[in-house]
């Protein structure tokens, strides 16, 4: 489960439900959700969200109250809920056991701001190097998921040099250097690429979209000495 990345509160607001039958309205509430404004530290942004007319999880068996919700004729204090994401739907959940009790309609991903997000990274896959394109959520406990992964093209003499099992590329400027670890956190932390008489470890390096390519660039070093305000092309896979 996943949790919206900024402050929050729930609560309960009176709406007017109007009945087909007749033209009178009944005040009747609906869950409030509200969050801080940007650049306020006392104004709120919110929405009320309204139960659904199907049986399974869509709110219908909730009774709301200024103090409350009662769920199976037991109240629950507001501050017993959270809003959380699984498999890409939106539920109310009761915080403690992670009970889903309502299935919230997308706009509240949108309200509580836990929209997805592009990332590029560098990484090893089966000892390699590889530029990763993920999404990743505006979430507490974000799942990683995988667009597409590509092995890095290393700089070389005459353009750029696809990463291959072999340890040795004559023709690259660059070369890559696998730490041996059976720990996969120290063998990403020490693996590193040499380029003349500089080491630029994969930690380090950094990754960067033009219009039709990734870049991997690390600050520029001349005889491992870091320059500043330059950077040093590692390699590059196109998109």
């Amino acid at each position: 489960m996943e949790y919206p990345n900024i402050k929050y509160f729930i609560t309960s607001e009176e709406i007017n439900d109007v009945y087909k039958d007749n033209e009178d309205d009944k005040k009747t509430r609906g869950l409030l959700l509200a969050k801080i404004k940007d650049n306020s530290e006392h104004e709120y942004d919110a929405i009320i969200v309204t139960p659904g007319k199907d049986d399974i999880l869509s709110g219908n068996n909730l009774i709301f109250h200024e103090d409350g919700i009662i769920i199976d004729k037991i109240k629950h204090k507001f501050n017993e809920f959270c809003v959380g994401i699984e498999s890409g739907n939106c539920y109310l959940i009761i915080e403690k056991d992670s009970k889903k009790i309502w299935h919230l309609p997308d706009q509240v991903i949108d309200f509580l701001e836990m929209y997805s997000k592009t990332n590029y990274c560098l990484t090893l896959i089966d000892n390699i190097p590889h530029v990763l394109n993920a999404e990743i959520r505006n979430t507490y406990n974000a799942n990683m998921k995988i667009v597409w992964k590509k092995k890095l093209i290393l700089r070389s003499v005459e353009g750029l040099t696809q990463v291959t099992d072999l340890p040795d590329i004559n023709t690259s400027i660059v070369k890559f250097h696998l730490f041996e670890s059976e720990d996969p956190q120290e063998k990403l932390m020490q693996s590193y690429f040499s380029i003349y008489n500089s080491e630029y470890f994969l930690k380090d390096c950094y990754v960067l979209k033009d219009d039709n390519r990734i870049g991997v660039y690390c600050n520029l070093k001349i005889d491992n000495q870091e320059c500043n305000n330059s950077a040093c092309l590692i390699g590059q896979v196109d998109l």
